[in-house]
């Protein structure tokens, strides 16, 4: 089942195995730094509602440089929670 989906990225989650898919689109070309941020704070509510025990990352289509400020943005922001569920990659 899609958990969330936008132009940019697809979340989808299989409740019988506790696995999430996650794929970025090739439009992620199109973002800019609030848009990959406003991205990423979709996907973690979504993440977190959906509680999913573990996840594959496809970022083979990811057309979005993730600068140094962002990468830390994102440890600061978007991993602790995510970890916190004990979400473990597949």
């Amino acid at each position: 089942m899609i958990i969330y989906e936008s132009q940019f990225i697809q979340l989808e989650f299989d409740k019988e195995t506790g696995l999430s898919l996650v794929t970025w689109s090739p439009n992620s070309i199109n973002m800019d730094e609030s848009i990959y941020k406003t991205e990423m704070m979709n996907y973690l509510q979504a993440t977190l509602k959906a509680k999913p025990d573990r996840t594959i990352i496809d970022t083979r289509l990811l057309n979005f440089p993730i600068s140094p400020e962002l990468q830390t943005w994102t440890n600061e922001t978007f991993f602790p929670p995510i970890l916190g569920i004990g979400l473990t990659k597949a």
